[in-house]
């Protein structure tokens, strides 16, 4: 039986107490890319933000005024309002935006923290019903508030987008599905996954791959399949992930250890490699660093990746705009994660 139990009791004092803001801090000061962004127009955020509320209660996705302002504490629309940075993208998109993040975080509240009775196939239902309502573009006769959202948000931002995105969408939404499924198991186990294999789970089952495959119909541009399909442009993705990923566990850590959840790096850490709470943390510090130069590095071979594909002056410029936003995203998140609320109160902190 794994010591998951043994590691939590004695470090989830000092966890519980510490956002992880220290250590989040230090890191936007150890790489040039994950260097804090400049801070949003507050007025405009505050619009979008109470605009992203009103379409939540409208669709019942929260249905009370508490869930109402943790939806606001929570800053989904300062997310929004960093992720496109220089270019031009319309205060519309952005509102677009902060409700699929809404959204997504509620969905992952509801996979993550269902009650101890739950029935092991309730992420198939409920992933089978998403699955459902974008293959269909509307949501099922009983559908509820998570599956009409989709319904109406995949409707907006799939417009105008060819066969080949919506089927690369899909298989990225099947691979969270395949990693919630496995989360959820491993949970009913009582199993820690091992160092090895947590990189993987972790980034099937964020929505992060949803949100970069976002970016496309955001900047109204289309990558050709033989440069998204291509390894190097899958690793940048990948990379891209963790650094999100890892950087959300150092602030989520608190929350997972209130709800006895196994599911972080931070723990995964611990348990491998016999550290205390505070090695792991900057044992996974450590590991967010070596990802964020990997980036570069990929960053840095795409100009001949796109020599070698041949891709015009256009196509290989609407790329380089994907990139420069990819690039831009664990900065934009770690700035979220130090100004929202959502990971600050570990017991409270859905919507």
């Amino acid at each position: 039986m794994v010591r998951v139990a043994t590691w939590t009791t004695g470090a989830s004092s000092l966890s519980r107490a510490d956002s992880g803001a220290e250590l989040l801090l230090d890191l936007a000061t150890r790489d040039p890319w994950l260097a804090l962004p400049a801070a949003t127009d507050a007025d405009a955020s505050r619009e979008v933000g109470e605009s992203t509320v009103a379409w939540a209660r409208h669709l019942g996705l929260i249905t009370t005024e508490p869930a109402a302002q943790r939806l606001r504490r929570a800053g989904f629309e300062r997310m929004a309002a960093r992720a496109f940075g220089h270019e031009q993208v319309s205060p519309t998109r952005v509102g677009l935006l902060s409700r699929w993040l809404a959204w997504l975080f509620y969905l992952d509240d509801q996979c993550d923290e269902a009650p101890p009775n739950a029935r092991p196939d309730r992420v198939d239902d409920v992933y089978g019903g998403l699955l459902a309502a974008l293959q269909r573009g509307q949501p099922g006769l009983y559908a509820g508030p998570i599956e009409t959202a989709l319904s109406e948000l995949w409707n907006v931002t799939a417009a105008d987008t060819s066969a080949a995105w919506r089927e690369r969408f899909i298989e990225h939404f099947l691979a969270q599905w395949q990693g919630v499924r496995a989360e959820d198991e491993n949970r009913a186990a009582g199993r820690i996954p091992t160092l090895e294999e947590y990189p993987a789970l972790r980034r099937d089952s964020n929505g992060t791959f949803l949100l970069l495959d976002l970016i496309e119909p955001f900047l109204e541009v289309e990558l050709l399949p033989q440069l998204a399909g291509t390894p190097v442009w899958v690793r940048l993705n990948q990379v891209a992930n963790d650094v999100i990923v890892w950087c959300n566990d150092l602030a989520s850590l608190p929350r997972e250890l209130a709800h006895d959840d196994v599911h972080n790096y931070v723990i995964v850490a611990a348990e491998a490699l016999g550290l205390d709470a505070v090695a792991a943390r900057s044992w996974v510090a450590d590991r967010i660093v070596d990802a964020t130069v990997d980036m570069r590095t990929i960053a840095r071979s795409l100009p001949g990746l796109f020599a070698r594909l041949d891709l015009s002056v256009a196509a290989a410029a609407q790329a380089n705009d994907v990139v420069e936003v990819i690039r831009r995203a664990p900065a934009n998140h770690l700035a979220w994660l130090l100004e929202s609320h959502r990971y600050q109160d570990a017991e409270k902190n859905t919507f």
